[in-house]
This record gives C-alpha cells, structure tokens and sequence, in this order.
C-alpha cells in the first residue's frame, strides 16, 4: 500500500494483548487517529508476504482506536499518509456560502423596501418579522463560517468566535423557524382566536433568541469554559464530535432534530384539519336538515326568525 505508512507496528510477543472472546484479539491504538486519515487494521500473510486486512476488522466511529482480529500473527495499523479530500468539496462550498450571503443580503434590501407596503396587518406583521429574523441570524453564521473556512490562519480566540458565533446563530435561525411554524399551525387550527402582536413577539423573542443562547451558554460552561477539543475543534472552528452521543456537536444536532419532528407533525396536524373542514364544508344540506339551517350556508332573502 503506497500511500501508507505504518503508524503501529508490533509484534505479537511485543503487545500486550486482551483476550476478549475466542478467538478474537484486541488491542488499542498507542496513538489517537487524526481526523480525515483512513486507517486500516491488517496483519502479515507470511504465504504471500504481505500485509493482509483478511481476518481483521476496525473499530468504526464509535470505537477509533480499536482494531479486533481473530488469528494470531503479527499486526499493524496502516494509516494515509495524507487526509482525505473530497475533490471540489472546498470550491462547492465557498460557492454556495457566496450565493447564500449574496441572496440574503438581497433578500433583507428587499424587506427593508417594501415593508410598509406589505406589512399592513398583524398577520403579515408576524411574518415578515420572523423572515427578516431567519435570514439575518442565517447571514451571520454564513459569514462567519466563511471567517473561519481556514482555521490555520487564525488565532485560537477567532476561532473560538467563530464556533459560538455559527452554534448561537444556526441554532437560533431553526428556533425561528420553529416560531413561524407554530403561528401558522395556530392560525390554521384555531380559525378565531387572534394573537396580539406584542403578545407574539414576546414568544417569538423568547423562542427565537433565549432558548438557543441558553443551550450555547450552558454548553460552554460544562465544557471547560469552551475550551479546544472540548467545547470546539480548532482544526473546523466547530463543536466537537467524540463518537455516538458523545460531544457538543449533539447540542446542535439533538434540538434541530426535534425542530425538524416538530415541522412534520404540524404539517400532518394542518393537513388533517383542513380535509376535515373541506369535508364538514362540502356536505349536503339535508344532513343538516333535522338540526337547524347549514352552520356555513348564507342568508340571502332575510334570516329573520
């Protein structure tokens, strides 16, 4: 394997190996895997001379630094001797961040434009608040992780900005998101009850802006006070990921997921709302024969008693 190098090499009588289960054979890495190198656990064909992944299976995400075979031989761990490169991933992205910033920039000079032409009641108000609050929070962690797309040419506290700032305002773009959804799935259900405009942007603040500063501010604290490898990874200027559930990077995952639950449901709710109300709607008059006149016919030759 040319493009390798053994980063492990011991031999049997060298290791100090743990019997797990027969006839399988554990033993740990001496050196923690960087990120991005492909690693692969063989052991040495003395038939064939040379090294073999035959028998020999890697511990996955969950377990990095394990390697598991069931025979007895001398065994190594090959590892790349350079990261892994997705080709055109780095020009797709500053691609797409420039038109998302380029987007949202037009998108807000927009708002800005036409607002007191379009805003004219407490509905459209609502809206258009929660859009004007999606994109700038987007805006933000756009620009910032275009700050931050080179983590080697900046200082440790940079980067430590940079994740905060993408944690807080990523997090906070799908908290208003999940407030929009929730005024419209209330407008839909509850056809007749009004919500002041104060009284929504009261929630919308809250949900919108101290929830997700509250995740981010207690993230930080339990984890050394954001320090590197804990909190954020100075190699991505993010949160961390330590395997299944394990890191900060799940403070993120584990509330957009929920959002995400949330998004489904109120749909399901709103769809089956309205093909109730189209029923109910479309129903003949004669059921309503024996109960009183069609509770959404119209009087048109006077409906006095």
């Amino acid at each position: 394997m040319e493009s390798t190098l053994v980063f492990l090499l011991k031999s049997l009588t060298q290791l100090h190996l743990t019997q797990l289960s027969l006839p399988n054979t554990y033993f740990p890495l001496l050196t923690p895997r960087p990120r991005h190198f492909e690693l692969q656990c063989v052991s040495w064909n003395y038939n064939q001379s040379k090294w073999t992944d035959e028998g020999c299976v890697w511990g996955g995400a969950s377990k990095p630094d394990e390697c598991t075979c069931n025979h007895l031989t001398s065994f190594a761990i090959l590892m790349s001797r350079y990261p892994i490169k997705i080709p055109y991933m780095t020009e797709i992205t500053y691609a797409g961040l420039s038109a998302s910033v380029v987007s949202l920039v037009i998108s807000l000079l927009i708002e800005l434009i036409v607002w007191s032409k379009v805003v004219k009641t407490n509905t459209l108000h609502l809206r258009h608040t929660a859009h004007v609050n999606i994109s700038l929070c987007l805006l933000v962690a756009d620009c910032s992780f275009l700050a931050s797309s080179q983590p080697k040419s900046i200082s440790e506290i940079w980067c430590r900005i940079a994740a905060l700032l993408k944690h807080f305002c990523y997090l906070a773009m799908f908290f208003w998101m999940l407030s929009l959804s929730t005024m419209l799935l209330h407008q839909a259900v509850f056809l007749f009850h009004k919500v002041g405009k104060k009284t929504y942007l009261r929630f919308s603040l809250i949900l919108g802006y101290v929830c997700p500063f509250l995740i981010v501010f207690i993230t930080f604290l339990t984890n050394n006070g954001g320090a590197q490898d804990a909190y954020f990874s100075l190699e991505t200027c993010w949160l961390v990921y330590s395997g299944l559930l394990k890191g900060t990077i799940y403070t993120f995952i584990l509330p957009v997921g929920i959002i995400n639950g949330k998004f489904y449901l109120s749909t399901v709710t709103k769809y089956i709302y309205s093909s109730s109300v189209e029923n109910l709607t479309m129903a003949s008059p004669k059921t309503f024969a024996n109960n009183g006149p069609h509770p959404f016919s119209r009087c048109e030759k006077g409906c006095g008693p």
